[in-house]
């Protein structure tokens, strides 16, 4: 036990007794349905929790194969993926992996699931027990790290996000160093520099903004209490952070080279997801979102006109919380910590609001400070509504201590109040019951290892046409990644033409009119594929269409079960196919419109020739007009082009051409439009028929 025995050993049973049915009971809410289907329900929606089960398998399978585990060529195939520049948790990978080969990759992601629930609730007890909680106080407080608003809307199916036990673990060192309670320093330095690694590989970005708050809390203490802060930088404090520094940096510095100069690397030289969208609402700390036992039809309505998503909509507290959190800041306002701490949960929440200020999903034109810092190397990717997570604990803090201080009143008015108050935040804070959770289709068994399709796709890199790609991620891992796939649930290094072209593997309303059998073939031969497979949403006329088309390309399916299609691409298949930095986001060139080219590209035939048509821009972009240099087969040639000239080009079966411009411009410098896609000129496609 972590916690000091001031009672006798059966008491002290009697009280991890308490502690495991509270916390375990809490877990369990969140487990919903997964609880009684545990290796074939997931707990959560479906979606980005998938992407987190095929991440859990993924670190021991490249060590079982003599490979590296930072990067995985399994997925976008014929290229790769860095694992380090998305949210593959490795840490987890490297803990909870062996699970997946013992059960399967389900009961391993809701283990991981119940672990993280309950040990964050130890160890919230934990903090609130060594800053001077009273142990059923500290109990009962470490309760609500497991209800906390921004873990249930990660619930979700943020693995990277909602795995807080790290953070809260180095919390709860921290106080002893801060405390002057370290006596072995070097063993000290070494666990606490191992879980801040550990955080690191489960989410780059937690990693960043915890570095971020800390910056900031170091600063509070210092304007509150700078001859504290002096006290805390003995000899033996400072041995153990610099070990613990020392240590973190080993650890990490694999990842960081990946991440920076490994294959696959992505630049991230502008944020991924949109910019002030993923923001705290201002009445979104007031009212309940629909993943709350209290909500209403009405709080329903409000929530759903705020900007992001369900999960990502972290801020809410309930009045309860809020008038709590200042009473007690009031109540404790003379302490130092009570200063510091109330400080630090009032930055997170302007944080998490964004750059702008939201009142039910509108954007004001009030300026937040978050604008100052948002283009920072480190946190330009951050989401700033998921800085709740330090508000969230800063609160818990300063409430627990503050009714703590309210107990030392010692009457039974006073103990029933206290009660009183802590169940109503409980019942604020309550999630849905029962909480979301997700059925594996049990389709997915043929693509395990005793399935249908299994001998015909082990080691053959297969395209998916499906809906629900992340679906079969989790059917990938537990078919114990047997063969390469060409798609992608996220983020890779990918061509413009590379990227547009994966997107088709999507199905959704819009395939029948862009899976023509020209896109169908280009895509294959571009990506290399050897296997095709296609898993309809519905029998509609619209999914027959496109089933219709792959059975014009490549014959009859060479099996058809369970609702899944599968093909084997023939060697000679016939196409025209383009790469490089072609911007077809409208899936026209191929069919005779034109598109947008950069810098460089090239484009392929195999069995068709194809007139190429090469348009320069409008004089509003390049008055002087624009020059290319041409390379096809072992001639090159060098061309100039006048505003809006066009060229034809006649590329014959089997053969290839490649284009380049350094005379590129870029739309939002002239028209102000805020593309900032370096362009030259514009490219369509003119498919001949097949050469027999």
């Amino acid at each position: 036990m972590l916690i000091p025995l001031k009672t006798k050993p059966s008491k002290e049973i009697l009280w991890v007794i308490f502690e495991l049915i509270i916390y375990v009971f809490i877990a369990f809410i969140f487990m919903g349905k997964a609880l009684l289907h545990p290796f074939a329900m997931q707990v959560g929606g479906g979606g980005d929790s998938e992407q987190a089960m095929w991440f859990l398998g993924s670190f021991w399978n490249s060590i079982l194969h003599g490979q590296n585990p930072f990067i995985s060529r399994l997925l976008n195939y014929p290229g790769g993926i860095n694992l380090m520049a998305v949210t593959s948790i490795l840490a987890e990978s490297f803990l909870i992996g062996p699970i997946v080969y013992l059960c399967n990759t389900v009961f391993a992601y809701n283990l991981l699931f119940f672990i993280n629930m309950v040990v964050s609730c130890y160890l919230g007890n934990l903090i609130l027990y060594k800053l001077g909680s009273r142990r059923w106080m500290s109990v009962l407080g470490g309760g609500l790290f497991g209800l906390m608003p921004y873990l249930s809307a990660h619930s979700l199916g943020h693995a990277n996000l909602l795995t807080v036990v790290f953070l809260l673990a180095i919390i709860y060192m921290s106080i002893d160093i801060i405390n002057k309670n370290v006596t072995r320093p070097l063993l000290y330095g070494f666990i606490l520099g191992f879980i801040a690694a550990c955080q690191f590989y489960t989410s780059l970005e937690v990693f960043a903004t915890a570095a971020m708050i800390l910056l900031i809390l170091l600063g509070l203490m210092f304007i509150n209490a700078r001859d504290k802060c002096s006290n805390i930088f003995i000899p033996i404090n400072i041995k153990t952070i610099l070990v613990a520094l020392g240590i973190c940096t080993l650890f990490i510095l694999p990842g960081i080279i990946e991440l920076f100069w490994g294959p696959f690397t992505i630049s991230y030289s502008s944020p991924i997801q949109p910019r002030n969208f993923y923001v705290n609402d201002l009445l979104g700390f007031i009212l309940p979102t629909p993943i709350y036992l209290l909500h209403g039809h009405a709080t329903t309505l409000i929530a759903s006109k705020y900007t992001g998503n369900v999960a990502e909509q972290n801020g809410y507290l309930g009045l309860s919380a809020i008038l709590l959190l200042f009473w007690a800041a009031q109540r404790l306002w003379k302490r130092r910590l009570t200063k510091i701490l109330f400080s630090l949960v009032l930055i997170s929440i302007i944080l998490s609001m964004g750059p702008y200020l939201h009142i039910l999903g509108y954007t004001t034109k009030i300026t937040l400070p978050w604008i100052l810092i948002e283009h920072l190397p480190l946190l330009k990717q951050a989401l700033p509504s998921r800085l709740m997570l330090y508000g969230d604990v800063g609160i818990i803090i300063l409430i627990i201590l503050a009714l703590e201080d309210y107990l030392n009143n010692n009457t039974r008015k006073s103990k029933a109040i206290t009660l009183i108050l802590l169940i109503s935040i409980y019942l604020t804070w309550l999630p849905i019951i029962p909480f979301p959770s997700f059925q594996i289709p049990s389709s997915n068994q043929a693509l395990l290892r005793n399935g249908a399709f299994y001998d015909n796709l082990k080691g053959e890199p297969t395209a998916f046409f499906t809906s629900n790609f992340n679906v079969v991620m989790e059917a990938l891992a537990d078919g114990r990644y047997a063969f390469p796939v060409v798609n992608l649930y996220g983020y890779a290094k990918n061509t413009p033409a590379m990227t547009s072209f994966k997107q088709l593997l999507e199905i959704n309303d819009d395939s029948q009119k862009y899976l023509t059998q020209n896109y169908l073939a280009a895509l294959i031969r571009l990506t290399k594929a050897k296997r095709v497979i296609y898993i309809p949403r519905s029998k509609s006329q619209h999914e027959i269409s496109i089933r219709n088309n792959l059975e014009m390309l490549l014959g009859k399916p060479l099996i058809d079960q369970s609702g899944i299609f599968l093909w084997k691409v023939p060697n000679n298949i016939n196409a025209v196919w383009f790469d490089g930095e072609v911007w077809d986001n409208n899936y026209c060139i191929l069919n005779g419109k034109a598109s947008w080219c950069g810098k460089n590209w090239s484009v392929n035939t195999s069995g068709q020739d194809a007139q190429i048509t090469i348009t320069a821009p409008p004089k509003i972009f390049r008055p002087q007009g624009i020059s290319l240099k041409i390379k096809k087969g072992a001639s090159d040639q060098s061309v100039r082009l006048k505003p809006d000239e066009s060229i034809k080009i006649l590329l014959n079966a089997n053969s290839s051409i490649n284009f380049s411009s350094e005379d590129t411009f870029i739309p939002d410098e002239i028209i102000h439009n805020g593309d900032k896609t370096h362009l030259s000129v514009q490219m369509a496609i003119d498919i001949k028929p097949e050469v027999k």
